[in-house]
């Protein structure tokens, strides 16, 4: 999947058609290093492995990447949008195009979303930026607005491991079971009680994941749970927080499952 949609995008480079900023949710691991190997060395006139080796150290003249260490602890900062400013001002060292890469994008604090949001209002020619997070829940929506979303599905790796132990995952689980085979969403009993044991977050992951994992099981059927899922992320892409509670957002998600 991920060598898939490394070409595609490969091809839109090739036709003039790459877009200045895609966020890829989901499980965007290696996509973004591989699609960034691809346009550099051919923009670049330089071979792949000389450009892997520079990007896997971040010492790619024409390439710039914003990590956070953790979400939580280690935001990405607005003082760091702001050396990528100066990046993107800059006149590139080597002739051709010029790769961005935040990860993980819901690690941007308000200060440094609204910088960001900015230098893809100016973004430059010849400059593509990718977006990586996991889902597009904690990622503003004005963001959200301007980038051409991607989504890579996990396929049961990792992110499937990690809810099949959370707890709070297989409570989701057990009622988006039940809103499925009875074909109508819970009480509101049953989503308060939800609500109170389970993040939001938790909810949304868990429920994309058992789309999927249908999806991938009931091949028959495939563009149907393809299609909750579509609806599951668009939803959530819009989600106005402060207008909705976290019982009304777990109601319209599972709402997505019946629909």
């Amino acid at each position: 999947m991920s060598s898939q949609i490394v070409n595609e995008l490969f091809q839109h480079y090739q036709g003039g058609r790459l877009a200045q900023v895609y966020l890829l949710y989901g499980n965007y691991q290696h996509i973004a290093q591989d699609l960034a190997v691809e346009v550099l060395s051919d923009s670049t006139k330089m071979s792949r492995d000389v450009v892997r080796k520079h990007i896997a150290s971040n010492t790619f003249p024409n390439f710039y990447q914003l990590t956070a260490l953790t979400k939580e602890t280690r935001p990405i900062t607005v003082e760091v949008v702001r050396e990528l400013s100066v990046f993107l001002q800059d006149t590139p060292v080597l002739p051709g195009w010029r790769v961005v890469v935040v990860q993980p994008a819901d690690a941007l604090n308000v200060s440094a979303s609204n910088a960001l949001l900015k230098n893809m209002e100016e973004m430059p020619r010849n400059t593509t930026m990718l977006l990586l997070a996991d889902s597009l829940y904690s990622i503003s929506a004005t963001i959200l607005s301007r980038a051409q979303k991607i989504f890579i599905p996990h396929r049961d790796v990792a992110m499937q491991t990690r809810l099949s132990e959370d707890v709070g995952a297989q409570k989701v689980w057990a009622v988006a079971e039940e809103a499925l085979r009875s074909g109508s969403v819970p009480a509101l009993q049953v989503v308060d009680e939800l609500v109170a044991s389970v993040s939001v977050p938790t909810v949304v992951d868990a429920v994309t994941c058992l789309l999927w994992r249908r999806a991938m099981a009931d091949v028959p059927n495939a563009r149907v749970w393809c299609r909750k899922y579509d609806q599951v992320a668009d939803f959530v892409s819009e989600i106005d927080e402060d207008t909705l509670t976290p019982a009304h957002t777990v109601v319209a998600v599972l709402n997505c499952l019946v629909r």
